[in-house]
């Protein structure tokens, strides 16, 4: 019977060496929990706390009852945290050899502490969301800037996100820069999106914060060219231009002599013909739409429409005094007529 009690005093106590205490390896808001088991005979554990290897004491966890198997703190910034946990022997050592103590740690052979196990997680905090994110809603052209505010906490790097029309995600960005020139970016609906990065100064692990709200950005692009007559003669010809991909529809305007410009077409052709045009000088501009959003205006150079009389009038046969009349239709528009 003696010996039975021997062995399981022995088991008991062996089982202290295991390590039997757990916290996660990573942590991300610096808030966690470490827990341990507390074998047979052992009460009254110690939570001793380290950062980078710097013992902090044995009370920065707080107060621990006598029976407690976990303990949760918090507000612990970026660095690895190491816990040792030890507790008081309520059996003695049976004669069996006690664990060594941590440097600075009273002798367990005097104390009857005994050390169950250690446990370390790195705390690497995630930043906050980046403020300030803007962007141009419509772009003329291909290029234009995306630029945010700093995000609270750590920021080793921001993480900028692009998405066009229906594909995928995809990086445009990865530094501490806290602005972006894009450039080179063709016709289309453009996403973008933002986050901040913490990276390990002990490991590989990154921690990276919520993504900003997305901004959608339309690029679109003029007509490259519009081609009109060099002139004309009877109000009857026809304006083209240069198509534009992914564009809805084009908007064509007209401007004769002074006037202002009027809208005359709106649709997706790239060639319109007109007629009945009257004399004077003629001027297009032409523009490409795409969700909602509009292109620069593309103009053309001006040119004239001079019709000519319709028909012309003069006496039919002889004439005996050399005087007599000739006319001509009315021509709508012009100032001058030569004959």
């Amino acid at each position: 019977m003696k010996l039975l009690v021997g062995i399981l005093l022995a088991i008991s106590f062996f089982s202290v060496n295991a390590n039997a205490v757990t916290s996660p390896s990573i942590d991300k808001d610096g808030q966690f929990t470490v827990s341990w088991i507390l074998p047979l005979g052992h009460e009254d554990p110690v939570v001793r706390e380290y950062k980078n290897g710097v013992f902090l004491g044995t009370t920065s966890v707080g107060p621990v009852g006598p029976t407690q198997t976990s303990v949760t703190v918090s507000g612990r910034s970026d660095g690895i945290w190491k816990y040792s946990i030890a507790a008081h022997s309520t059996i003695g050592d049976g004669g069996l050899p006690q664990p060594l103590p941590e440097p600075g740690q009273p002798d367990s052979s005097s104390t009857g502490i005994v050390t169950l196990g250690t446990t370390t997680t790195e705390v690497l905090l995630s930043p906050g969301v980046p403020g300030g994110f803007t962007a141009p809603t419509s772009v003329q052209e291909g290029s234009y800037q995306i630029s945010w505010s700093n995000a609270s906490d750590s920021v080793d790097r921001y993480e900028l996100q692009e998405k066009k029309n229906n594909d995928g995600w995809a990086r445009v960005s990865n530094s501490s820069s806290k602005s972006v020139n894009i450039s080179g970016r063709d016709n289309g609906i453009y996403q973008y999106r933002a986050r901040a990065c913490n990276d390990s100064a002990f490991s590989s692990a990154i921690s990276c914060g919520s993504w900003t709200g997305i901004k959608t950005v339309t690029v679109i692009f003029r007509p490259s060219s519009i081609a009109t007559p060099a002139s004309d003669n009877n109000g009857v010809y026809s304006i083209s231009w240069q198509s534009v991909s992914g564009v809805e529809e084009y908007e064509l305007r007209e401007k004769l002599n002074n006037d202002s410009y009027k809208t005359i077409y709106t649709g997706s052709a790239t060639e319109i013909p007109l007629s009945g045009k009257i004399t004077g000088k003629y001027q297009y501009a032409v523009r490409a739409k795409l969700a909602g959003k509009y292109s620069a205006w593309r103009y053309s150079g001006g040119f004239y429409v001079s019709v000519r009389p319709g028909s012309i009038t003069f006496p039919s046969g002889v004439d005996t005094d050399g005087s007599f009349s000739i006319s001509w239709d009315n021509v709508s528009g012009a100032n001058n007529y030569y004959f």
